[in-house]
């Protein structure tokens, strides 16, 4: 700039010595660091004027504040950053205070402000305020900090859900800034989903452990873009009930008094989710409360046990479906006949001699005489034959002994010892008894047959009579002669023969 010594603003003193005086009214900060030039000139010095530069410097306060490196910086998770801060003033600030959301920050009173491991918590508004003792302090315009993350995925280690409730979705959640813009599903062995935050169950064939992996996209300030992701397993877990059950045997065929096992299995395609061993186990509708898929009577017997048995799997979400266990009890026969130790029969009369049992299951008969087995063969003597009724659980059996020839002569060898045995898968009972047939006399010899020719006072020896008959029969001598007999049963004693004994 440069002033002529006309200008109503310079002074100049007459005389050999020259001057001249610039007032500048209401100085501003604008004028700071300006120029004036004074010019002197004469004639002399017309075409080379003395000159003089003048610099202005102006004192001000803060005149504006800047914050930076960004007004709205973006800055990935854990990394270090400084935010800097300048003042327009003359002279230079002589104090600096940071704030963040307008409270000041301890021990934040420098011209930068670093941060490390930048975190959210760090997020905010952040000002600067300075001074230089002129004038009032001043605060920049507030720079916006924001913490870019990858995502954290949120899902629970293990879905847990009863079949009947379903279908149930899942969602998979995650904790990025900015937001996931992408979310993908994958079962462990299998492709992956389609693309969203949720997954749908539907059955139990859902079950398994699966993936969710979340991507978002960062775009710090002043740096390239980067990708961040997070994958989680969980594991779904569809809890059913079990299936049909098979009886390891559907009946169960056991003596009286023995143990009887009963036995029900699931195979694997019938297990429930969460699996079970435990069974429920009823008799006749009738709990006998709840056993492993082994269940044990001790000492059975047809009235206690002797019944139908369920046996249903269960878990904690339901009882399975049922199967059934038939348990038989089996009684070896008991004679419920009494025949005498002796059975007399005459051999002309009808012959019934019966033999009685109970059993379970019925029994079959067998006789013997003296020790041979009676198959109703044709030589036999007696044939046998049995009917059954059934009382109850338990079956009677009859079997009678009877002629099976009709001839009365073969009926005579029928004496001897007899015994009806009766069978069943339970045992075997049997009942020995004696049998007595009886006949009338035949077969009568003499020891002397026909006609005897002896001389008077001649001995006849001794004449013996035998006869055969059950029971011994009773044998007597008539004679036509006159003389007397002497006769001692089956003998026949005269001694010395006279005429009086013809006859």
């Amino acid at each position: 700039m440069v002033v002529e010594n006309r200008n109503k603003n310079w002074k100049t003193n007459p005389g050999a010595t020259s001057s001249s005086v610039l007032t500048i009214p209401k100085v501003t900060q604008n004028e700071h660091d300006k120029v004036y030039q004074c010019r002197v000139s004469n004639t002399a010095t017309k075409n080379t004027p003395l000159t003089e530069d003048v610099k202005l410097d102006v004192k001000y306060g803060p005149k504006s504040v800047t914050v930076g490196p960004y007004l709205d910086y973006k800055v990935i998770q854990r990394q270090d950053i400084t935010l800097t801060c300048s003042g327009d003033s003359n002279p230079s600030p002589t104090s600096y205070q940071w704030k963040k959301g307008g409270t000041p920050i301890p021990g934040a009173t420098n011209q930068n402000y670093p941060i490390t491991n930048v975190q959210t918590s760090h997020d905010g508004t952040y000002t600067c305020t300075v001074a230089n003792g002129i004038g009032n302090e001043k605060t920049s315009e507030g720079l916006k900090l924001e913490t870019l993350y990858p995502p954290t995925v949120n899902i629970q280690p293990t879905y847990t859900y009863p079949e009947t409730d379903l279908p149930r979705i899942i969602t998979c959640s995650a904790d990025s800034k900015p937001s996931p813009t992408k979310y993908v599903w994958k079962k462990r062995g299998e492709q992956s989903k389609p693309d969203g935050p949720t997954l749908t169950i539907t059955n139990r064939g859902n079950n398994g452990t699966y993936e969710c992996t979340a991507t978002n996209e960062m775009n710090p300030s002043g740096k390239d873009p980067q990708t961040g992701s997070d994958t989680k397993e969980t594991f779904v877990d569809v809890q059913f009930k079990p299936g049909a059950p098979q009886a390891i045997r559907s009946t169960v065929t056991v003596h009286t008094t023995s143990t009887a096992i009963l036995e029900c299995s699931l195979s694997e395609s019938e297990q429930g989710n969460p699996r079970s061993s435990m069974f429920r186990w009823k008799k006749s509708g009738i709990s006998v409360g709840e056993h492993t898929g082994r269940y044990s009577r001790p000492n059975v017997n047809v009235a206690k046990d002797d019944d139908s048995y369920t046996c249903t799997p269960f878990n904690k979400i339901d009882d399975g479906s049922s199967a059934t266990i038939q348990l038989y009890v089996q009684v070896k026969p008991t004679f419920t006949s009494q025949i005498p130790e002796t059975v007399s029969v005459v051999n002309t009369d009808p012959l019934d001699i019966k033999c009685q049992d109970t059993a379970r299951p019925g029994s079959t008969y067998r006789w013997y005489h003296n020790n041979i087995e009676l198959l109703n063969d044709d030589g036999d003597i007696y044939a046998h034959s049995s009917t059954q009724s059934i009382r109850g659980k338990f079956t009677n059996t009859v079997s009678t002994l009877r002629w099976k020839t009709s001839s009365f002569v073969k009926r005579r060898s029928g004496s001897g010892a007899v015994k009806c045995k009766a069978d069943n898968a339970a045992g075997t009972s049997d009942l020995s008894f004696n049998i007595n047939v009886q006949f009338k006399p035949y077969g009568t010899t003499l020891t002397e047959m026909g006609t005897v020719t002896k001389v008077e006072n001649e001995t006849l020896n001794d004449v013996n009579c035998h006869s055969n008959a059950n029971p011994q029969s009773t044998l007597e001598w008539t004679s036509t002669a006159t003389q007397p007999v002497s006769s001692s049963g089956g003998v026949l004693n005269m001694g010395k023969l006279n005429r009086d004994h013809h006859g």
